[in-house]
C-alpha cells in the first residue's frame, strides 16, 4: 500500500525526477488526474459499458499518469539541455576564434546562457578566477561537463584549453568543430520536428480507431429506436472486449507518449556493453557456442525422440520446436551482436575523425594517430593498437590503412580511413586540403549515420501508427460476432 502511496505522491514525484522540480506543479499534476478521470468516464459511457468496467478504465488511466507525466516533463527537460549546449558550443567557438582566450569565451556565453546553463558557467569563471589547481582549465570544464557532457563538448574543452596552453594554428581547428557542431545540431532538430509529427498522427489515429470502434454500438442505438432491439451492450463479452480495447489504446497511446525521452547528449550504452558486444560479434567463434549448446540439445533431442516413440506427439512437436530455436540462437546471436557493433562503431569513428582532424592540424599522421589513442572510442582502441603497432614496423606501408577496422566490413568506414595514407607524404599546403576532404567527408558520414539511424527509429514508430486501427478491426469483429449471435 505503502507503494501504491509513494507512487501517486506529487512530493515523491517530485523528489524522485529532479527535472520537475521548478516546471511541474501541483495544480498541473491535479489536472491531469481529473483530465484522465473524466475521458475514462466518457468513454465509458459512449461505449454504454457497466461501472465495473468504466472504474478498471480510470483505475488504469491513474495509474498511466505518473508515468506519462514523468516522460513528457523528461522529454522537455532534456530538450532543454541539448539546446543549452547548442548555444555553448557554438558561441564559445565564436568568442574563443574572437579572443583566442577561454575566460573571455566563457564571460560571453555566460552572458546569453539561461537557468542551469548559466549557473554552471558562473561556477566555472570562478574555478578559473579563484582555483589553485595544476590544470585549472580542466576543473573549470568539468563542472559544465558534469551537467551537460557530452563526447562534442569535451572535444572542444580538450582543444581549447590546448590552444591557451600551447598556442599554434587553431582556426581551421575551430572551423573542424563548427561544421561538426552544425551537422550534429541540425540533425537532432530534424529527428525532434519528426518524433512530434509522428507521436501527433498518432493519438489521432488513436482518436479515429475509438470513433470506428463506435460504429457497433451507436448502431445497435439507432436500431432500438426502429423497433429492431439488438443491444449488444449489455453482455459480458462486450464489456470485456471494450474495455480490454480502450485500455490497448491507453497504453499504447502511452508508450507512444514516453518511448523515446530525448537525451541526445549522454551515451545510451556503456563502455563495458559495447566490448562485450564486440567480443561476441567477432572474437567468440560460433563453433565454442554451439558447444556451449551441445548439453541442452542433447537433452532436447532425447526428450523428442522418446516422447515421439511412446505416442505422445503434440509434446514432441513443442520440444522439437525448442530444439531448433536452440540451434539457430548462436547464429541470431552472433548476426544481432554484428549488426550493433556496426552502429557502436559509425557512433565512435566519427567522433575519432573529427579528433583526429583537430590533431592533424597541429600534428604529422603518426603522431596525431598516437595522441587520438587515449581518448578515442572503445569500439575502436584494439584495432587502432594493432594500426599502430603495424605503422612502427613499416610506417610507409599502405596494407595497415586497408587492414584498419576491415572486420566491420563498413565501406564508409574504410573509405575514409584510406583517405589518411594520402596525407602522409604531403606538404603542409595539400594536407591542409586533404583534411578539409577528411572534414567534409566525415561530417557527410555522421549526417549519413545520424539519418539511417533516426529513420530505424521513425520507420518502426511509422509503422506502429497502424495498431490502434488493428485493434479497432478485432473489436468491431467481435461485436459483429456478438449481433450475428443475437440474430439467429
Amino acid at each position: 500500500m505503502k507503494k501504491i502511496i509513494r507512487y501517486f505522491s506529487f512530493k515523491s514525484l517530485i523528489n524522485d525526477n529532479l527535472e520537475l522540480k521548478d516546471s511541474f506543479k501541483l495544480k498541473v499534476y491535479i489536472r491531469f488526474l481529473l483530465g484522465f478521470f473524466v475521458l475514462g468516464i466518457v468513454a465509458g459511457l459512449l461505449f454504454q459499458l457497466n461501472l465495473i468496467c468504466i472504474g478498471i478504465i480510470v483505475l488504469s488511466e491513474f495509474f498511466m499518469v505518473p508515468y506519462i507525466i514523468k516522460r513528457i516533463y523528461s522529454a522537455k527537460y532534456n530538450e532543454k539541455k541539448f539546446r543549452d549546449v547548442d548555444i555553448y558550443l557554438h558561441q564559445m567557438l565564436y568568442s574563443f576564434s574572437r579572443s583566442q582566450k577561454i575566460d573571455i569565451a566563457l564571460k560571453d556565453t555566460y552572458k546569453i546562457a539561461e537557468g542551469e546553463l548559466k549557473e554552471c558557467i558562473k561556477k566555472a569563471i570562478n574555478e578559473l578566477s579563484f582555483g589553485v589547481s595544476e590544470d585549472v582549465y580542466k576543473d573549470a570544464f568539468e563542472i559544465i561537463e558534469a551537467k551537460y557532457g557530452c563526447d562534442r563538448m569535451r572535444a572542444l574543452h580538450r582543444y581549447l584549453s590546448l590552444v591557451e596552453t600551447k598556442g599554434g594554428r587553431y582556426k581551421k581547428s575551430l572551423q573542424v568543430l563548427n561544421m561538426d557542431f552544425d551537422a550534429w545540431v541540425s540533425g537532432v532538430y530534424k529527428f525532434i520536428s519528426e518524433l512530434k509529427k509522428i507521436r501527433t498522427d498518432t493519438i489521432i489515429g488513436v482518436v479515429i480507431s475509438i470513433g470506428l470502434a463506435l460504429v457497433t454500438s451507436t448502431l445497435c442505438i439507432m436500431l432500438g429506436k426502429f423497433g429492431q432491439i439488438i443491444n449488444i451492450t449489455k453482455s459480458l463479452e462486450y464489456n470485456i472486449s471494450t474495455t480490454a480495447f480502450l485500455i490497448g489504446c491507453l497504453i499504447f497511446t502511452t508508450w507512444t507518449i514516453g518511448n523515446y525521452k530525448g537525451d541526445f547528449l549522454s551515451n545510451q550504452r556503456t563502455d563495458k556493453q559495447i566490448l562485450v558486444n564486440y567480443k561476441n560479434a567477432f572474437k567468440i567463434d560460433l563453433k565454442k557456442l554451439y558447444l556451449k549448446s551441445l548439453p541442452l540439445l542433447f537433452v532436447l533431442l532425447l526428450a523428442s525422440i522418446i516422447l515421439f516413440l511412446f505416442k505422445f506427439k503434440i509434446y514432441a512437436i513443442y520440444f522439437t520446436i525448442a530444439l531448433l530455436l536452440v540451434l539457430i540462437h548462436p547464429i541470431r546471436l552472433k548476426q544481432r551482436a554484428k549488426k550493433i557493433a556496426l552502429d557502436d562503431l559509425r557512433d565512435g569513428f566519427t567522433c575519432w575523425l573529427r579528433d583526429l582532424s583537430l590533431g592533424l592540424s597541429r600534428a604529422p599522421l603518426y603522431v596525431a594517430l598516437e595522441q587520438s589513442y587515449k581518448e578515442c572510442p572503445v569500439i575502436l582502441k584494439e584495432n587502432l593498437n594493432v594500426f599502430l603497432n603495424k605503422l612502427d614496423m613499416e610506417p610507409m606501408a599502405v596494407e595497415p590503412y586497408y587492414e584498419f577496422l576491415s572486420e566491420f566490413d563498413c565501406l564508409d568506414v574504410l573509405t575514409a580511413v584510406r583517405t589518411l595514407y594520402s596525407i602522409n607524404d604531403m606538404d603542409s599546403e595539400s594536407a591542409d586540403e586533404t583534411i578539409n576532404m577528411l572534414v567534409e567527408r566525415n561530417n557527410e558520414l555522421a549526417l549519413k549515420f545520424d539519418g539511417d539511424k533516426y529513420k530505424n527509429i521513425t520507420s518502426s514508430l511509422r509503422f506502429l501508427e497502424y495498431f490502434p486501427t488493428f485493434l479497432a478491426a478485432i473489436k468491431i469483429s467481435i461485436d459483429l460476432i456478438l449481433v450475428i449471435t443475437m440474430c439467429l
